[in-house]
């Protein structure tokens, strides 16, 4: 199986901290991170540079045009262009059959099983995802954020509490996926991909904690910030309104539920049913 991990970031030199991660938990294969040509700080990254941890750097008005922000304005600080940059990268240049794709912000990872004492290496629980991403023919799966980091927001998820498997996904090559819109991408794409029929969940016995979004610099952290969940909302809603549920919430007026239609394979006739 052929894989790596692309890490997007921008403007954190200082502050690799998903890298440093991956390594501290036993991952022992292929990192990229992943730049734009515009991030004035890309220097600061050679020093991470190794047989087993490498840098690239896309043309950022390039996927500008190829990607989809979903507004007539010219936005620059959004992760949206990086993701469609490992897309493609990921399937068309590296010929990869899986990928993960990964923020710049984890903190660290965990293995939450109960009364039990196991010491997991990285290296071998990716090896092994990323078969069974491939022998079940799965678009995406992503590990999930540890209880004390919900993603705290005006947006209620089917899922439950925890946060979407978004900071750290494994990608399916077979299955491609164009992210689309300034904000958002991830859900938006989630559910494109649903909607096609394609096979995405969570795995919660790999979780992970996180660096919220707006306290550190660097990444999108000027875009989340004039940015607001209802913004968000509607961004989403403008791309898949029948996937969008809406009702009302106390005091903050409504609340957003997103249905992921066509996440498991449905039952059209049991008329060959074995047995």
């Amino acid at each position: 199986m052929r894989y790596a991990v692309f890490i997007c970031t921008h403007g954190r030199p200082n502050r690799q901290s998903t890298l440093q991660a991956l390594r501290e938990a036993g991952y022992l294969g292929m990192i990229f991170l992943v730049l734009d040509d515009e991030d004035d700080t890309a220097q600061g990254y050679v020093k991470y540079e190794n047989d087993h941890t490498k840098i690239l750097v896309f043309n950022k008005q390039e996927w500008i045009d190829r990607s989809e922000t979903g507004i007539p304005e010219d936005i620059r600080s959004t992760v949206l262009y990086a993701k469609n940059f490992c897309e493609h990268m990921a399937s068309d240049i590296f010929n990869l059959d899986a990928y993960i794709l990964a923020d710049d912000d984890l903190l660290k990872f965990y293995y939450p099983i109960a009364d039990m004492e196991i010491k997991y290496c990285m290296q071998d629980v990716i090896y092994h995802i990323v078969e069974y991403l491939l022998t079940c023919n799965i678009c995406m799966l992503g590990f999930m954020a540890k209880p004390k980091s919900k993603y705290m927001s005006i947006l209620k998820y089917v899922v439950g509490e925890d946060r979407l498997p978004y900071h750290f996904m494994v990608r399916n090559c077979r299955h491609r996926v164009n992210w689309r819109s300034f904000i958002g991408q991830d859900l938006i794409g989630n559910l494109d991909a649903s909607i096609r029929g394609c096979y995405i969940f969570n795995i919660h016995l790999v979780q992970y904690t996180f660096t919220p979004n707006t306290s550190i610099s660097g990444g999108m952290k000027s875009t989340y910030e004039l940015v607001s969940d209802y913004t968000r909302t509607i961004c989403i809603f403008k791309y898949y309104p029948s996937s969008v549920e809406m009702s009302e919430c106390g005091d903050c007026g409504f609340e957003i539920a997103y249905r992921r239609n066509n996440m498991c394979p449905m039952l059209v006739s049991s008329r060959y049913k074995k047995g």
